[in-house]
């Protein structure tokens, strides 16, 4: 990922925290635990 890309990343996210916002946290801790899943 370059630079570029994290920063559209980072876009999406505070775009969806805002627009999804009681679910934000739900999905953010999916997409954590699978980030983790798929390092180990």
């Amino acid at each position: 990922m370059n630079e570029k890309e994290e920063h559209e990343f980072a876009e999406l996210i505070q775009t969806f925290r805002i627009e999804e916002s009681p679910r934000f946290h739900e999905v953010l801790n999916y997409v954590s635990n699978q980030l983790k899943q798929d390092i180990l």
